[in-house]
């Protein structure tokens, strides 16, 4: 589906511009945007090469099951420790604010249902499914509710927490990988592109 649709890379100024609308962090949204730039380079079409993944779109919201919200498993508790996160943006282990397949969860609140891969015989239309979790905005709005619903279970000082520490914190936290890697490049890529539109901040 993604040859079919082609690419369709986001302008992130624009994800930027929406996102601290609604989070009002600048170096919370440039972290984010990190992964975002890992994650697909900002292709908004982007399916995961992965064989064993059902990943979408900017930010790869994984549907292969229809989700749910849960306290962070001892996997990811371990990791946030491993990273030296900073204790304040540490989500506490009996907090049930972690999206497990953001994905899944995305159509659910979109009323649609999730074809799993042991569902698929090959005859349903996934373009709809695709084209949902895929749209930008479906995937800027839900991070936003997410985020805020993290982000309410802490007490920290903004001042006090970089962008490199919220890329690491939402890798942890949302993107869920199988292993944590820095995402430092990313984002002092995400900010040199921010300084080029005249919007400076520190990583």
């Amino acid at each position: 589906m993604e040859q079919e649709a082609g690419r369709n890379v986001v302008d992130p100024i624009d994800l930027y511009n929406d996102l601290f609308s609604a989070l009002g962090d600048e170096k919370l949204v440039v972290g984010i945007l990190a992964n975002a730039q890992k994650e697909s380079s900002f292709n908004s079409n982007a399916v995961s090469t992965k064989p064993i993944e059902s990943s979408l779109g900017l930010w790869q919201f994984n549907v292969q099951v229809s989700g749910y919200i849960d306290p962070p498993i001892p996997d990811i508790i371990q990791r946030a420790d491993q990273r030296g996160l900073p204790e304040s943006i540490k989500i506490p282990a009996n907090e049930s604010v972690i999206p497990y397949f953001a994905g899944g969860l995305l159509l659910k609140s979109k009323g649609v249902n999730v074809i799993t891969p042991t569902a698929y015989d090959g005859t349903q239309d996934l373009r709809p499914i695709y084209e949902l979790v895929t749209n930008p905005a479906n995937q800027v709005d839900y991070i936003v509710s997410t985020v805020q619903n993290m982000l309410a279970t802490l007490n920290y000082d903004p001042n006090e927490i970089t962008a490199i520490e919220w890329a690491d914190w939402f890798q942890i936290y949302f993107e869920q990988p199988g292993s944590i890697a820095t995402r430092a490049r990313s984002a002092s890529q995400v900010a040199s592109q921010l300084e080029a539109a005249g919007i400076v901040i520190p990583v």
